[in-house]
């Protein structure tokens, strides 16, 4: 294995926000401190979700919580006319933040995006580095880094 592909990368450095950006366009999963927990961050594609549930450990289909940029963003997983004002306020108080809403998820979506029940998980995080990072696709899978019944690590190493 090549030492680079596993070097850690900081939130600070503008340069290591490119090279994780470019990672996920790649189609990697990476490992990333979140607002939450250190959690597997990766594009929205099959291989993506098949990989995560690799690492995970699990045969669980469920789909994994997408974070996303802003609440703009969200339409792209939701249609926009079962979001009323009151939602919308709501949602303005506790996003960016560690709140995850589960969603009707829109017609169309891929199937490992959508529960068994149509509906989708989504958080807008409070994570300046992570936000910069979201504002160049609609969203990424998110969930914890740890294998799946096991604890959720409380650090990166």
């Amino acid at each position: 294995m090549h030492s680079e592909k596993y070097k850690k990368l900081v939130w600070e450095k503008k340069e290591d926000r490119v090279i994780l950006a470019e990672l996920l366009r790649q189609g990697e999963v990476v490992i990333s401190s979140t607002d939450t927990v250190y959690g597997f961050l990766a594009p929205l594609e099959p291989k993506s979700y098949k990989r995560i549930q690799e690492l995970k450990k699990t045969r669980d289909q469920r789909p994994f919580l997408i974070l996303v940029g802003s609440l703009e963003k969200i339409y792209h997983f939701v249609d926009g006319k079962n979001i009323t004002d009151r939602m919308k306020r709501f949602l303005s108080t506790c996003w960016p933040g560690p709140v995850t809403v589960i969603f009707r998820a829109r017609e169309g979506l891929p199937h490992f995006l959508v529960s068994e029940r149509g509906t989708v998980a989504l958080r807008v995080p409070s994570h300046e580095g992570l936000l910069s990072l979201l504002s160049e696709f609609d969203g990424l899978f998110s969930t914890s880094s740890n294998r799946t019944g096991e604890v959720t690590p409380a650090s990166f190493s």
